[in-house]
């Protein structure tokens, strides 16, 4: 939610816009206990504030009886329109990992998200453009990608991936063989290469294995 301390800041952010009120969180190593209006940051649930901070136009959720829980983050995603962004939402998915997707859209995504915080689907973060050989695994969904055939071309494609916004590096190593499928895949020499060019550009790596 941010670390807001006053009543202008509480009314002029988006994200505070709902107010849950005498709902129960989940205390570590303790029974459930009643969410109070206790002025300060709780890094789990966000800004709690009492009765006399809250925002004026912030709509009022009556949580007695009930559970408040944070938002689920789903650790792998393939996000293809901002609908699924906003279904996620709906099953409490507040964040979404997404490990392949369109470049152009994530980047869309991405500026709406942080230009106007779009409250009505989840927060995306997301690798862009996978890293794969040529047929190889993530070739296959219809959009037209750049792949490797060597570890001489890996820091030019991960700077790419830097530009486009990517928040990590996803990388294929995938034969097939245990689908009964005989697909190529980056070798040992490439995904090495590919590793040390995302942390040289302060990314994580992450590898898809099978």
């Amino acid at each position: 939610f941010g670390d807001l301390r006053t009543r202008q800041a509480l009314d002029e952010a988006q994200d505070q816009r709902l107010l849950v009120r005498l709902g129960q969180r989940p205390q570590r190593g303790q029974h459930l206990g009643r969410l109070r209006g206790t002025r300060g940051r709780d890094r789990e649930l966000g800004q709690l504030v009492t009765h006399r901070d809250r925002p004026l136009a912030a709509q009022v959720i009556d949580g007695a009886g009930k559970t408040l829980l944070p938002g689920l983050i789903d650790a792998h995603t393939h996000v293809f329109s901002p609908d699924a962004l906003r279904q996620a939402l709906v099953f409490g998915v507040t964040t979404e990992l997404d490990m392949f997707m369109d470049e152009q859209l994530a980047a869309q995504l991405r500026q709406e998200q942080a230009e106007t915080g779009v409250v009505d689907r989840a927060d995306l973060f997301s690798a862009g453009t996978l890293a794969t050989a040529p047929g190889g695994h993530g070739t296959q969904f219809g959009l037209t990608i750049p792949t490797l055939t060597g570890p001489d071309e890996a820091a030019a494609f991960v700077a790419a991936r830097v530009d486009a916004g990517s928040d990590y590096i996803k990388i294929i190593v995938e034969d097939g063989q245990e689908i009964g499928l005989d697909l190529p895949t980056l070798d040992q020499a490439t995904v090495t290469a590919l590793v040390a060019a995302a942390h040289a550009n302060d990314k994580l790596a992450l590898v898809h294995v099978q």
